[in-house]
């Protein structure tokens, strides 16, 4: 099997055991794509959820994953000479990761596919491309990996101490709610359709409770974290040309306004 190569004008951060994420470090003309690599038995997976403001697109290079689009999960592998791209529309709930967190769940599928050992590597954008993408997943591990700095003021070290083993999902939901990424904490799936007649409208019902819950949830924690200082996108967590740039573009919004 040959190397996994980084992309070019990336860097790589690697929770162990778990996921390596090669990030752009930069602005750029072209689709700024973050390519993630899923070594052999990782259980992570991106978790159930949407995203209001683009279109995502992953695109398989290597192995087999499982791909949730709103109700149906299917798997994919990749083969020579065949490009697998799937396509996310805005608001569309979504999950994937290895084929075999799928199967777990469903041995009796397990023997259809083979070589579920490989390691996986999918490349994931949005259109309209943009820095979000990459801030996001610079952000994101930043807060999972450094949660804290000695030198955070006191209010937010404080809250630091309150919110205990919350503190990081806390981090996180600042970060979701600023930079497009909504998950799905109670899902209500069938739980209010499961009659023939209106199911339509009760799984409406079900995913406009589910959206209510993820905003109030998110919103709230934004809030909360603007008065202790707590920034979705932080200097420290990103690399400098994007944030350079994202500083600018917030500028110009302010100036907007």
């Amino acid at each position: 099997m040959s190397p996994i190569t980084p992309p070019p004008q990336t860097s790589p951060i690697t929770r162990p055991s778990s996921v390596t994420y090669h990030i752009p470090t930069a602005p750029s003309s072209n689709v700024l794509k973050t390519t993630i690599h899923l070594p052999t038995h990782s259980t992570w997976t991106s978790g159930v959820h949407w995203h209001n403001n683009s279109t995502e697109y992953l695109r398989l290079v290597r192995g087999t994953i499982f791909v949730t689009l709103g109700t149906k999960t299917s798997i994919y592998t990749s083969t020579p000479g065949q490009e697998v791209v799937l396509k996310v529309d805005p608001g569309v709930r979504h999950n994937w990761g290895r084929a075999e967190e799928h199967l777990k769940t469903h041995p009796d599928m397990r023997a259809q596919y083979k070589d579920l050992d490989e390691e996986v590597v999918v490349e994931e954008w949005t259109d309209p491309s943009g820095i979000a993408k990459p801030l996001f997943f610079w952000n994101l591990n930043g807060a999972i990996m450094r949660p804290s700095s000695p030198l955070d003021p006191f209010a937010k070290t404080l809250l630091e101490w309150v919110l205990g083993r919350y503190w990081v999902p806390f981090q996180l939901f600042v970060i979701f709610y600023a930079l497009d990424n909504y998950p799905v904490f109670v899902s209500l799936e069938d739980q209010l359709g499961g009659f023939s007649y209106g199911a339509g409208v009760l799984r409406k019902v079900e995913r406009g409770i589910e959206y209510c819950i993820t905003f109030s949830v998110l919103f709230w924690a934004s809030v909360v974290g603007s008065l202790v200082g707590i920034e979705a996108v932080s200097e420290d967590r990103t690399p400098g040309a994007l944030w350079a740039m994202w500083k600018g573009d917030t500028e110009m919004e302010k100036k907007v306004e």
